[in-house]
C-alpha cells in the first residue's frame, strides 16, 4: 500500500441486499462484528481502494466511467471509512488500534455489567462453535412439517384459553396473584421465566445459524429486573433476503409459544393442584400472555419492534421516531425554532405515530409500576421508605421529567407574556414584589453546600523508591511497569566494569604474595614470610570486598508491591551514581487522593468532611470520599499561598488511576442559597477589607 493510497480491508464481506425496493450493500466486519450499509455508488468507489491508486487517480477513473466525483469527495469518503475501521492501517495505526482494543477488553473485563438500566446484560462468551455442533440436532425445527404442527398447536392453545378462560383465570389468581404469592410460587415463576427465555434466545440463535449467520455472544440479562437470557444475532442484518431476517426475529417467540402450547395441553389434563400443573400454568402465563404483550409488542424494544423495523425497512426505528416526535413537539406545540430531522415523505407519518405511541406506552407502563411499588412500600414500610422509592423513580425517569419541566416552563412563559399585555401597573408591580419576596424566601430556606475547591493527585498510600547501591551502568532490567514483585526478588542489575578488573588483579596479587611467603618460609626467612603473608591476607580481603560490591549491584526489591515507574526497560545503558533513584514500587491495594487546597476555605477543611472528586482522565465518573487527614502543604516553606493538603482514601478499584489528576471539592458546611452567596462574596474580597 503506497502512501496516500487508501486500501479496503481484504477480510471484509460485502453482501448485496434489496432495501426498500432499492439495491444496497451490507459490509460485515468480521473483527468487530460490525455491520454497515452502503449504496451501490459507494461500493463502486470502495472497490477502487486497492492501495495503489491515490484519491486523484480514483476520481479520474470514476470520471472516465461516467461518474462526476471529485478527488476531495473521494478523500473525504476514505477518511469516513478509515474512522469506521474498514481500511487497512499503517503499522503505527494498527499498533494504536491494538492497544485501544486491549484497553477496551480490560474495561469490559472490569465492567461485567453492560446495557441499560432495564436491560442489564452479563455475557457468557462466544457460543458460535457450540451452536454449529448442535445445530443438526434441531434442524427439524426448520422444516415445513414443523411449521404446520406449530400452527396447529397455536390454534390448540388459543382454543384451550378460550374454552377454559374462567378456570385459567381462577388458577392464576390462586397461584400467582400478589395476594397469593409464596416462596414456592415465586421460585416456580422465576424458574419457568428463565427456562423459557433460554429456549427463546436459542430459537433466535439457531435460526441465525440456519440461514448461514454467526452468533458470537449469548448471556444472562435482567430485563425490567426479571432474569432472562439473550443472544446477539446481529449477523442477521447481513442476510440478503428480508424473509430470512424476519424468520430470525420470529424464531424466539415462535418456539416459546410452541412450548407453551404443549404445556397448555398438560395443564388441561393433569391434577389442578399438582406441581406439574403450577409449572404448566406459569408457562402459559409467561410464554403465552406475557410473550404476546411483551416480546410481540412492537412498542417495546423487543422482538416485535425488530420485526416491525425489518418489515418497514427502517433502521433504528425507535431512536429515529423519538427524535422526530420530540422535534415535532418542540416545533409545533412549544413553538420553538428547531429543525425537523430529514426524513422521507413515506417515513414521516410512521415515525411520528410510532414515536408518540411508544413514548406514551412506555411512560404509562413505568408510571403504573412506580405507582404500585410506591403504594406497596407506603402500606408496608411507611412514609420514609416510600419517599426514598419515589426519589429513585424520579431519578430513573429524569429525562422524561426534564422534558415535562421544559414544556411547563414554556407554557408559563406563554401565560406570562399574555398577562403582560393587560392589567394595571399596580397589579403588575404587586406580582413583581410578591415574586421577589417568594424568591428571597426560597433563597433563605433551600439548603446548599459551601465547598472549597482544589486539585488532587491519585497516589498509593505506601510507596518505596529503590536507589542505586553504587556507581555503574544499568545492564539489565528484570521487571516491567505494572509487574508485581515480592520482597527480595531481583529487579535490576548494574554493571561497574572496573570492579571485575580490580578484583582479578587483587586476586592475582594475593596469590603471588602467598607464593612468595611460602618461598621465604622455605628459605628460613621468617620475618619476610610473615610480612608477605599479611600482605596476601590484605589483598584477599580487598578481593572479597570488591566481589561484595559487585554482588551489591544486583538490585533487589526491599518490599513487595507493584512497579509504577513508567517504561523501566528504557533505563538499560544509563549510567547512575550512588543513591540515584531507579525504580518505584507501590502497594496499589491502598490508594489515596492528595488534595492541595489553596483558595478560600482551605483552612476550614477538617477530617471527616465529604469530598467529591473528578479526574481529567475520566470526566464521566465522579468519585466520593471523606477527608481522613489534613496537614500543611509540603511547599509551605517556599510559598505563602501553599495552603493545606487533605488526604482521601479511595476504594481498591481506583488503583488504575494512580498518577491521575483532577478537580476536587471539599464540603465545608451546610447553609442556604443566601448564605452561599454571602460566602462567595466574602471569599472574593481582600482580607484586610474585612478587618
Amino acid at each position: 500500500m503506497s502512501a496516500g493510497a487508501p486500501m479496503l480491508r481484504s477480510d471484509l464481506t460485502i453482501i448485496p441486499q434489496v432495501f426498500r425496493n432499492e439495491e444496497s450493500f451490507v459490509v460485515k466486519d468480521p473483527t468487530t462484528h460490525g455491520y454497515f450499509r452502503f449504496r451501490p455508488i459507494e461500493i463502486r468507489v470502495m472497490r477502487l481502494f486497492d492501495g495503489l491508486r491515490s484519491a486523484e487517480a480514483i476520481a479520474e477513473q470514476l470520471v472516465a466511467d461516467g461518474l462526476r466525483i471529485t478527488a476531495s469527495t473521494v478523500d473525504g469518503f476514505a477518511r469516513k471509512l478509515s474512522k469506521l475501521g474498514l481500511l487497512e492501517r499503517t503499522l503505527q495505526e494498527r499498533t494504536t488500534q491494538q492497544l485501544e482494543r486491549l484497553r477496551s477488553e480490560r474495561r469490559r473485563q472490569r465492567s461485567l455489567i453492560r446495557g441499560e438500566l432495564f436491560r442489564l446484560r452479563f455475557s457468557f462468551g462466544d457460543p458460535d462453535r457450540f451452536l454449529t455442533r448442535t445445530y443438526p440436532l434441531v434442524r427439524w425445527c426448520f422444516t415445513p412439517a414443523f411449521v404446520v404442527v406449530s400452527i396447529a398447536m397455536f390454534a390448540t392453545y388459543l382454543l384451550i384459553v378460550g374454552l377454559q378462560g374462567r378456570t385459567y383465570a381462577e388458577d392464576v389468581a390462586a397461584s400467582f396473584s400478589f395476594g397469593a404469592l409464596s416462596l414456592w410460587s415465586i421460585a416456580v415463576f422465576l424458574g419457568v421465566f428463565t427456562v423459557l427465555t433460554a429456549i427463546h434466545e436459542l430459537g433466535h440463535a439457531y435460526a441465525c445459524k440456519h440461514f448461514g449467520g454467526e452468533v458470537h455472544e449469548m448471556g444472562f440479562m435482567l430485563i425490567f429486573f426479571m432474569p432472562a437470557f439473550y443472544a446477539n444475532v446481529n449477523d442477521a442484518w447481513s442476510f440478503p433476503e428480508r424473509r430470512a431476517r424476519l424468520w430470525v426475529t420470529a424464531a424466539g417467540p415462535w418456539i416459546e409459544l410452541f412450548v407453551t402450547a404443549w404445556l397448555a395441553v398438560v395443564w388441561l389434563v393433569v391434577q389442578p393442584t399438582s406441581m406439574v400443573s403450577q409449572v404448566a400454568l406459569a408457562t402459559m402465563l409467561v410464554g403465552g400472555i406475557g410473550n404476546i404483550l411483551t416480546n410481540m409488542n412492537p412498542l417495546l424494544p423487543l422482538d416485535g419492534y425488530f420485526a416491525l423495523g425489518d418489515w418497514l425497512e427502517i433502521t433504528n426505528l425507535r431512536q429515529r421516531a423519538r427524535e422526530y416526535a420530540t422535534a415535532s413537539f418542540r416545533r409545533h406545540i412549544l413553538r420553538r425554532d428547531v429543525p425537523l430531522p430529514a426524513v422521507d415523505a413515506s417515513e414521516r407519518r410512521i415515525l411520528l405515530g410510532y414515536g408518540v405511541a411508544s413514548t406514551a406506552y412506555v411512560t404509562a407502563f413505568l408510571l403504573l409500576i412506580a405507582r404500585y411499588v410506591i403504594g406497596s412500600a407506603y402500606r408496608t414500610l411507611g412514609l420514609l421508605f416510600a419517599a426514598l422509592l419515589f426519589a429513585m423513580v424520579c431519578y430513573l425517569m429524569r429525562r422524561m421529567l426534564r422534558g415535562l419541566l421544559g414544556a411547563v416552563q414554556t407554557a408559563i412563559a406563554h401565560v406570562w407574556r399574555a398577562l403582560r399585555t393587560f392589567g394595571t401597573r399596580g397589579w403588575r408591580r404587586g406580582v413583581a414584589v410578591g415574586g421577589a419576596l417568594l424568591l428571597a424566601l426560597l433563597m433563605a430556606v433551600i439548603p446548599v453546600d459551601v465547598t472549597a475547591p482544589g486539585r488532587f493527585t491519585v497516589a498509593p498510600v505506601t510507596a518505596l523508591s529503590i536507589a542505586a547501591p553504587g556507581d555503574g551502568v544499568i545492564a539489565d532490567v528484570f521487571v516491567r511497569e505494572g509487574d508485581a514483585v515480592a520482597p527480595g526478588s531481583p529487579v535490576m542489575r548494574l554493571a561497574d566494569f572496573a570492579l571485575p578488573r580490580d578484583a582479578l588483579q587483587s586476586s592475582l596479587l594475593a596469590d603471588s604474595l602467598a607464593f612468595m611467603s611460602q618461598v621465604a618460609r622455605a628459605r628460613a626467612m621468617t620475618g619476610a614470610s610473615d610480612a608477605l603473608r599479611l600482605q596476601s591476607a590484605s589483598e584477599d580481603a580487598r578481593t572479597e570486598s570488591l566481589r561484595a560490591r559487585r554482588e551489591a549491584l544486583h538490585v533487589r526489591a526491599a518490599v513487595g508491591g507493584q512497579v509504577v515507574t513508567p517504561y523501566p526497560e528504557r533505563l538499560v545503558g544509563r549510567r547512575v551514581q550512588f543513591g540515584e533513584p531507579l525504580l518505584q514500587i507501590a502497594d496499589l491495594s491502598q490508594v489515596e487522593a492528595i488534595i492541595r487546597l489553596t483558595g478560600a476555605g482551605a483552612a476550614e477543611v477538617r477530617a471527616g468532611a465529604p469530598v467529591k472528586l473528578l479526574t481529567y482522565r475520566n470526566t464521566a465518573r465522579a468519585m466520593v470520599g471523606v477527608v481522613e487527614a489534613v496537614a500543611p502543604s509540603a511547599s509551605a516553606a517556599t510559598s505563602a499561598m501553599a495552603g493545606v493538603e487533605a488526604r482521601v482514601r479511595l476504594t481498591a478499584d481506583a488503583a488504575s488511576l494512580v498518577g491521575a489528576t483532577g478537580e476536587a471539592r471539599v464540603v465545608l458546611r451546610r447553609t442556604t442559597i443566601f448564605g452561599a452567596i454571602v460566602w462567595s462574596i466574602r471569599s472574593g474580597l481582600r482580607a484586610d477589607l474585612l478587618l
